[in-house]
This record gives C-alpha cells, structure tokens and sequence, in this order.
C-alpha cells in the first residue's frame, strides 16, 4: 500500500491513518475523488475544496475505528462505499468480534480502494441483485460447512480467519505458501468479477482464452 501525505503538514500517513501525529488534523480518504485529506479538528462536517467544495461526514463506521472514509453530508445511509457493501458483519457485542471485524474491513478497504485504481465497475447488491456485489462476515459456529468462498456476488468471509494464529493454522494444514485477509479478499472478488466481466461475453471470454 502507498504511503500518503498530510496535506496540512506534509507528513508521511498510511491509508487507514484517521489523524496525523504532526498536526492534529483529522485525515480521510474520498473513493469519488481517490484522494486522502486533511481536515480540521475542530469540525465534523467538513467543506473541502479539493473535493468539489462539497460538504462531507465521516462513514457511520468511523465510530467503531473500522473506517475514515467520506460520505456526502445528506448521504440517506451515512455508509461509504466500501462499508454499504456489508449485507452481514458479526455480532458487536462480543469483543473477539470487534477486533476480528476491524482486521477484516482494514483489508476490504484496501480491496475497494485497488478496485477503484483498476477502475473496476463495483455495484452494489442491494441496488443491482444479478452483477451487484455484497460481503457476509460470519462465524462458523452452530453452521455446518460454512466457508469463506464466493457465490453470485456473495463474498463470504470466516471472521476466524481474521485472527493470526488460526489463519497460520489452516496454512500450515493446506501447504499454502500464501494466506492473509486481502488475499482472501482479491481471489474472491477475482471469482466475481470473472462472472461479471468474461463468463458470459463470448468475445471477451474468447479473447482471455
């Protein structure tokens, strides 16, 4: 992941940095203008030049620690782009959970954000149900045979697998040289997009072949 600037100060941040240790100001990332931003402390709603002049929040999910992306002020949901994509997240009230959950969106919002410098279409499940596209972060527990896998658009994930040690565990028992939560997260979408883009254009399908 690139590193990234403050534009108050100038100093070095990281993608899910949501305040800089030099000046105090508040950061964000806007998924319209694919832009990282500084923005006064001493607001929560923010009018940015840089992005359109617009006034903005912060992501309903910013109050968890799980997100400092931007929505529009009068946004109906208060969710970003990457966080309305949940169709299902875990139960909150359990703390493992919390902690779990929070590992997993840091790396979904890396995956959106790839996603976007692709420019790869992304819809959303609830707006378009056959190409639409949603995440289910479940526990295996009282499910038989609940995996982490894709299906129609549905990328479900095992919050267990958030967690290190039982992730190095299934590593170990599978030979995989290779197993983190983005890479979860990239070979899924890539069964999607597959669906979405090649499967059922007979040029294209013909032209990757």
């Amino acid at each position: 992941m690139k590193l990234f600037q403050c534009s108050n100060c100038g100093n070095s941040i990281v993608f899910e940095n949501n305040r800089c240790v030099s000046c105090g100001y508040y950061l964000a990332y806007s998924s319209f203008y694919n832009q990282m931003v500084s923005l006064s402390p001493n607001l929560s709603q923010w009018n940015t030049p840089s992005l359109g002049d617009w006034q903005y929040k912060y992501c309903v999910n910013s109050q968890h620690g799980t997100c400092n992306w931007l929505v529009p002020l009068d946004s109906p949901s208060g969710f970003c782009l990457a966080c309305s994509l949940n169709r299902t997240i875990p139960d909150l009230t359990v703390i493992k959970n919390q902690e779990n959950w929070k590992k997993i969106e840091i790396a979904k919002h890396r995956l959106v954000y790839q996603l976007l410098r692709l420019r790869l279409p992304i819809f959303n499940k609830k707006e378009n149900f056959v190409e639409g596209l949603c995440f289910d972060f479940l526990s295996p527990k009282n499910r038989d045979n609940l995996k982490t896998g894709h299906a129609n658009g549905v990328i479900t994930i095992l919050i267990s697998e958030a967690d290190a040690v039982v992730r190095e565990k299934v590593k170990q028992n599978m030979e995989e040289r290779y197993r983190t939560m983005l890479g979860h997260f990239r070979h899924e979408v890539g069964h999607y997009y597959w669906d979405v883009l090649i499967s059922n254009d007979k040029v294209t399908l013909s032209n990757f072949r």
